[in-house]
């Protein structure tokens, strides 16, 4: 088979297994790419794993060494396609082989990151923090689900990192609070139970802000001036149904809108 016949046959291959494996985004998802990868690898015959360009000798050939290439390079730009944006750079080297690009992909996601750590907390709290009566309620959950992981061993985080967890726990109703903080160029000085305080008094200040303005809303709305019939005009009050009450009548008694009968 010619190079350029063995592209096109690889190419269409392609479409296969983008419709079915999808973009690595990063940590979250490569236990389920990595499966679909070597998978597909193995139907489409593209890789054979090896890292090291095998050296002409008496056993290996000169074609032998042009089929490794070949391989080598169509499975290293299957991977490249189902790279996210964030993960590209990871490719950058034009010569790198397949099996080394992906042993980089691995240690990305075997590495110990703020981002894999993460992931691997949401396992024990997978629900996202909202605006709600038992706000507080949910930070003590929280906080006491964490200690449950730091105790186990699995691993032993810093503060910041229950702090980078908490805020990318908070629901999008948050990111007013949230992306400050991230921008915060002393972020790595901030402490929970600092981000706890003021969390709870913007929830607070919240609340009490709604609470006011419904309030304020309520009473702006009975106090309103009624639409006016024309002077004398019966009319109905959407109150209480009565039929008869007057314009001047109708501000005294009931403060609701007028709707004048035909």
């Amino acid at each position: 088979m010619s190079s350029a016949s063995a592209f096109a046959s690889a190419f269409s291959l392609l479409s296969m297994k983008v419709d079915v494996i999808g973009k690595l985004k990063g940590p979250t998802n490569y236990y389920r790419w990595s499966l679909m990868m070597k998978q597909y690898f193995i139907a489409a015959c593209t890789c054979d794993g090896t890292e090291t360009k095998p050296v002409i000798s008496g056993t290996v050939t000169a074609a032998d060494l042009e089929a490794w290439e070949n391989t080598n390079n169509y499975a290293r730009f299957y991977i490249i396609t189902t790279l996210s944006d964030e993960l590209l750079h990871f490719a950058e080297k034009m010569d790198i082989t397949t099996a080394a690009l992906w042993k980089k992909l691995k240690d990305n996601y075997t590495t110990t990151t703020t981002m894999s750590a993460f992931v691997k907390f949401r396992a024990y709290f997978s629900h996202t923090i909202t605006n709600s009566n038992n706000f507080a309620a949910q930070l003590d959950e929280y906080a006491r689900l964490w200690q449950k992981v730091d105790a186990s061993g699995a691993w032993r985080t810093p503060e910041l990192l229950q702090i980078f967890g908490l805020l990318m726990a908070l629901s999008d109703l948050f990111n007013n609070i949230v992306e400050p903080i991230l921008a915060d160029t002393k972020f790595a000085d901030l402490k929970l139970d600092d981000i706890h305080n003021h969390l709870l008094n913007e929830v607070k200040c919240c609340t009490t802000s709604v609470a006011t303005f419904h309030a304020l809303n309520m009473k702006a709305s009975s106090s309103a001036k009624p639409k006016s019939g024309r002077a004398g005009e019966k009319g109905k009050c959407n109150f209480c149904g009565y039929k008869g009450h007057y314009e001047q009548e109708f501000s005294s008694s009931h403060p609701q809108s007028l709707a004048i009968e035909p």
